[in-house]
């Protein structure tokens, strides 16, 4: 399937957008590794991310400002070993966002 990034909106206000993986490996027979994230970002400089994931292997998401050279963690897990990767397990759901109310 490979990475697909689809702009859902965009508009004076926002720009949002869903983002679905799944990569496995052609040399042997196994699951893919899947994920997907939404995110949006609005022109006040809020945002709010949502994203689920298969519980191995470990899973990184990193966020940039234009203009600098630093990258923010935005969310960080450790491997549950592979046999988290068979469809009937359970995927993990994340969130980070600036607001707070």
């Amino acid at each position: 399937m490979g990475i697909q990034l689809e702009k859902v909106l965009t508009d004076d206000d926002r720009v949002q957008f869903h983002l679905n993986h799944s990569v496995s490996n052609p040399l042997v027979v196994s699951p893919a590794i899947d994920y997907h994230v939404c995110g949006t970002f609005y022109k006040d400089n809020e945002f709010d991310l949502v994203g689920i994931h298969d519980q191995a292997p470990e899973h990184e998401i990193y966020l940039k400002e234009p203009g600098t050279d630093e990258w923010q963690v935005i969310h960080q897990t450790q491997s549950k070993g592979l046999e988290m990767m068979a469809d009937p397990m359970a995927n993990h759901y994340w969130r980070y966002s600036t607001f707070t109310n």
